[in-house]
């Protein structure tokens, strides 16, 4: 599918190209490395709590968890905030 959104993003990784996938933390690695910005610095917005969140965080990256159906966490992995709507973003980079 075809979403016109490449444009909105200075870089795009596939983890097919990579070698990686999510959520190995070298995937977030790579990303962090070709945007030249450290983990510290650094949001990430996932939907997926274990290879999302979990994954970021293995990267010492905040994670946020975009839940919209407020599926229950029954994990271990604790995301740095959990959000249902996208307007909710706003607050955290702002």
């Amino acid at each position: 599918m075809n979403t016109n959104l490449n444009d909105c993003f200075d870089v795009i990784i596939i983890s097919e190209e990579a070698g990686v996938s999510k959520p190995d933390k070298r995937i977030f690695e790579l990303a962090l490395n070709k945007l030249h910005v450290q983990a510290e610095d650094t949001l990430f917005v996932g939907d997926d709590i274990e290879k999302d969140i979990g994954g970021c965080q293995h990267a010492n990256i905040k994670g946020i968890w975009f839940n919209p159906y407020m599926i229950k966490n029954d994990t271990e992995i604790k995301p740095y905030a959990e959000i249902h709507f996208f307007d909710r973003l706003l607050g955290y980079i702002t």
